[in-house]
Protein backbone atom coordinates (compact mmCIF):
# COMPACT_ATOMS: atom_id res chain seq x y z
CA UNK A 1 0.00 0.00 0.00
CA UNK A 2 2.78 2.22 0.71
CA UNK A 3 4.54 1.61 -2.10
CA UNK A 4 2.02 2.35 -4.50
CA UNK A 5 0.81 5.26 -2.57
CA UNK A 6 3.66 6.80 -3.54
CA UNK A 7 3.27 6.46 -7.03
CA UNK A 8 -0.65 6.35 -7.45
CA UNK A 9 -3.33 8.26 -6.50
CA UNK A 10 -3.90 6.93 -2.59
CA UNK A 11 -7.93 7.18 -3.26
CA UNK A 12 -7.14 4.51 -5.88
CA UNK A 13 -4.85 2.69 -3.97
CA UNK A 14 -7.17 3.13 -0.84
CA UNK A 15 -10.20 1.50 -2.33
CA UNK A 16 -8.60 -1.05 -4.75
CA UNK A 17 -6.95 -2.00 -1.34
CA UNK A 18 -10.17 -2.34 0.21
CA UNK A 19 -11.72 -4.17 -2.34
CA UNK A 20 -9.18 -6.77 -1.78
CA UNK A 21 -9.43 -7.06 1.35
CA UNK A 22 -13.24 -7.87 1.25
CA UNK A 23 -12.73 -10.29 -1.22
CA UNK A 24 -10.13 -11.89 0.73
CA UNK A 25 -12.32 -11.77 3.63
CA UNK A 26 -15.27 -13.89 1.51
CA UNK A 27 -12.98 -16.61 0.35
CA UNK A 28 -12.23 -16.78 4.31
CA UNK A 29 -15.47 -16.86 5.55
CA UNK A 30 -15.93 -19.83 2.88
CA UNK A 31 -12.79 -21.16 4.59
CA UNK A 32 -14.02 -21.07 7.63
CA UNK A 33 -17.40 -23.00 6.90
CA UNK A 34 -16.18 -25.58 5.42
CA UNK A 35 -13.38 -26.45 8.25
CA UNK A 36 -16.35 -26.16 10.58
CA UNK A 37 -17.57 -28.72 9.51
CA UNK A 38 -15.16 -31.10 10.62
CA UNK A 39 -16.05 -32.62 13.88
CA UNK A 40 -12.29 -32.22 14.71
CA UNK A 41 -12.89 -28.24 14.25
CA UNK A 42 -16.36 -27.67 15.24
CA UNK A 43 -15.10 -28.84 19.12
CA UNK A 44 -14.02 -25.22 19.41
CA UNK A 45 -17.42 -24.75 19.41
CA UNK A 46 -18.68 -26.35 22.92
CA UNK A 47 -15.99 -24.53 24.58
CA UNK A 48 -17.46 -22.14 27.13
CA UNK A 49 -15.17 -19.12 26.09
CA UNK A 50 -16.75 -19.16 22.08
CA UNK A 51 -19.95 -19.74 23.56
CA UNK A 52 -19.77 -16.40 25.63
CA UNK A 53 -18.55 -14.74 23.13
CA UNK A 54 -20.99 -15.90 20.26
CA UNK A 55 -24.08 -15.34 22.55
CA UNK A 56 -22.39 -11.99 22.75
CA UNK A 57 -22.04 -11.09 19.06
CA UNK A 58 -25.97 -12.56 18.17
CA UNK A 59 -27.51 -10.01 20.71
CA UNK A 60 -25.49 -7.27 19.32
CA UNK A 61 -24.53 -7.44 15.78
CA UNK A 62 -23.73 -3.86 15.55
CA UNK A 63 -21.20 -4.60 18.34
CA UNK A 64 -19.56 -7.13 16.27
CA UNK A 65 -20.14 -4.74 13.34
CA UNK A 66 -17.68 -1.93 15.49
CA UNK A 67 -15.20 -4.39 16.42
CA UNK A 68 -14.60 -5.53 13.50
CA UNK A 69 -14.09 -2.12 12.01
CA UNK A 70 -11.98 -0.88 14.72
CA UNK A 71 -10.06 -4.11 14.08
CA UNK A 72 -9.62 -3.42 10.71
CA UNK A 73 -8.19 0.27 10.45
CA UNK A 74 -6.51 -0.18 13.56
CA UNK A 75 -2.80 -2.28 14.27
CA UNK A 76 -4.91 -4.52 16.50
CA UNK A 77 -4.53 -8.12 14.87
CA UNK A 78 -7.87 -8.57 12.67
CA UNK A 79 -7.70 -11.72 11.67
CA UNK A 80 -9.29 -13.30 15.11
CA UNK A 81 -11.61 -10.82 15.09
CA UNK A 82 -12.56 -11.87 10.99
CA UNK A 83 -12.33 -15.51 12.43
CA UNK A 84 -14.93 -15.48 14.99
CA UNK A 85 -17.16 -13.13 12.57
CA UNK A 86 -16.79 -16.28 10.38
CA UNK A 87 -17.18 -18.79 12.93
CA UNK A 88 -20.67 -17.50 14.05
CA UNK A 89 -21.62 -16.95 10.73
CA UNK A 90 -22.00 -13.14 10.74
CA UNK A 91 -24.12 -11.50 8.32
CA UNK A 92 -22.09 -11.61 5.06
CA UNK A 93 -22.51 -8.21 3.74
CA UNK A 94 -22.21 -6.69 7.03
CA UNK A 95 -18.67 -8.18 7.19
CA UNK A 96 -17.69 -6.97 3.83
CA UNK A 97 -19.15 -3.63 4.54
CA UNK A 98 -17.03 -3.48 8.62
CA UNK A 99 -14.01 -4.74 6.65
CA UNK A 100 -14.19 -1.80 3.98
CA UNK A 101 -15.26 0.74 6.34
CA UNK A 102 -11.95 -0.21 8.40
CA UNK A 103 -9.22 -0.98 5.71
CA UNK A 104 -9.66 1.80 3.13
CA UNK A 105 -9.20 4.60 5.80
CA UNK A 106 -6.13 2.88 6.76
CA UNK A 107 -5.14 2.20 3.28
CA UNK A 108 -5.29 5.98 2.61
CA UNK A 109 -3.65 6.86 5.42
CA UNK A 110 -0.78 4.44 4.85
CA UNK A 111 -0.56 5.75 1.03
CA UNK A 112 -0.43 9.53 1.75
CA UNK A 113 2.01 9.22 5.05
CA UNK A 114 4.38 7.52 2.36
CA UNK A 115 3.78 9.55 -0.55
CA UNK A 116 3.95 13.22 1.85
CA UNK A 117 5.98 11.99 4.85
CA UNK A 118 7.39 9.05 4.85
CA UNK A 119 8.86 8.44 1.37
CA UNK A 120 10.74 5.16 1.99
CA UNK A 121 12.56 3.81 0.02
CA UNK A 122 10.63 0.32 -1.99
CA UNK A 123 13.74 -1.63 -0.90
CA UNK A 124 13.20 -0.53 2.94
CA UNK A 125 9.55 -1.57 2.70
CA UNK A 126 10.22 -5.10 0.94
CA UNK A 127 13.20 -4.94 3.34
CA UNK A 128 10.91 -4.98 6.42
CA UNK A 129 8.43 -8.21 5.18
CA UNK A 130 11.73 -9.85 4.97
CA UNK A 131 12.76 -9.10 8.73
CA UNK A 132 9.05 -9.69 10.08
CA UNK A 133 8.90 -13.07 8.26
CA UNK A 134 12.69 -14.11 9.17
CA UNK A 135 12.12 -12.97 12.74
CA UNK A 136 8.88 -14.80 13.05
CA UNK A 137 10.45 -18.04 11.40
CA UNK A 138 13.46 -17.89 14.31
CA UNK A 139 10.83 -17.03 16.92
CA UNK A 140 9.02 -20.61 15.78
CA UNK A 141 12.33 -22.51 15.94
CA UNK A 142 13.43 -21.16 18.90
CA UNK A 143 9.99 -22.27 20.65
CA UNK A 144 9.75 -25.73 19.06
CA UNK A 145 13.36 -26.20 19.99
CA UNK A 146 12.57 -25.88 23.48
CA UNK A 147 9.39 -28.25 23.48
CA UNK A 148 11.49 -30.93 21.87
CA UNK A 149 13.92 -30.23 25.28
Amino acid sequence: VMLYGQKFNPVLVAILGGIGSCISGLIDYTLVTVAFRYDKIARIKTTRTYQYVEQFFRKSPLTLFAILVIAAFTPIPFEPVKLLACATQYNRIRLVLAIFVGRVPRYFLLAVLQRELLMIPGKYLYGSIIALVAIEAIRRTLKRSRYEE
